[in-house]
């Protein structure tokens, strides 16, 4: 994966409130594999792993997932 590109702290802002109203956003994202990803997911946390920026999201079938911050290419709630 490459080196993480910190996000601005407007967008973080937006992220952090979307987690704390648990909005449905409409992601667009690349995988770690660089494969763009689409889906409705809700935003349930941030938090910080090896100096990168993470949103866990949840999808209708409650299946948990983490997108770095910088690979997110449009997010918006729903």
């Amino acid at each position: 994966m490459t080196a993480y590109v910190p996000v601005g702290c407007g967008l973080h802002s937006q992220y952090e409130l979307w987690c704390m109203h648990r909005r449905w956003l409409r992601l667009n994202w690349r995988g770690p594999d660089g494969v763009a990803v689409t889906g409705v997911r809700r935003a349930l946390d941030l938090f910080t792993r090896e100096g990168a920026e993470w949103l866990v999201v949840e999808g209708g079938d409650g299946v948990r997932q983490e997108v770095r911050l910088d690979r997110i290419d449009d997010a918006r709630a729903l």
